[in-house]
């Protein structure tokens, strides 16, 4: 099923799983609230949902597949990444909350829940969410990256900047006189 609203209504889940197939473009990703290391898409990203009642909780599997604009961690230059994320959440109803709004988890369980608030579920806020979990702690645009120089800031996968040569690690130059005595 196609959808042109982000927007599940709970109630008419079963145990037999409901399949949806959500297309975002570009203008998806673009939130002025929300700064990180994902600038843009770099075309459409594409994600399949299948959602099923368990008892009183949900299970919703999903897999997710796009491009993205990123940011390197080490140069600070754009590249393009390919993220392809399989993921498995338990979604359950919670209402506990105390005077100001605040959750309080129970058991260990409650860790491995999501957790959602009336009848409906916001597929788009869950994908996003699978796709900052899915990024890798460091993103960098290549293994072997060299990054920016720590004197003038030139990219160093350009090529040598004319003061790297002469640079000498700041917190490591007292270790040049350094003597190591044998036998103590």
């Amino acid at each position: 099923m196609k959808m042109e609203s982000m927007i599940v209504d709970l109630r008419p889940i079963t145990d037999l799983p409901r399949h949806f197939e959500l297309s975002l473009d570009a203008e998806w990703w673009e939130d002025p609230e929300i700064e990180g290391e994902i600038p843009a898409l770099d075309g459409p990203l594409t994600a399949r949902i299948s959602i099923e009642r368990a008892g009183s909780k949900f299970i919703l599997r999903g897999y997710i597949e796009g491009r993205f604009l990123m940011i390197c961690d080490r140069c600070l230059e754009h590249y393009c990444r390919e993220l392809q994320s399989d993921f498995r959440l338990f979604l359950t109803r919670h209402a506990q909350t105390d005077a100001e709004g605040e959750r309080e988890l129970d058991s260990d369980d409650d860790l491995e829940n999501h957790f959602v608030t009336g009848e409906e579920l916001d597929l788009s806020e869950t994908v996003r969410e699978q796709v900052f979990l899915s990024l890798p702690m460091k993103s960098l645009c290549r293994e072997d990256c060299l990054g920016l120089c720590a004197a003038c800031g030139s990219n160093l996968n350009k090529g040598k900047c004319g003061c790297s040569d002469q640079l000498e690690a700041a917190g490591l130059s007292k270790l040049k006189n350094l003597k190591i005595v044998q036998g103590e």
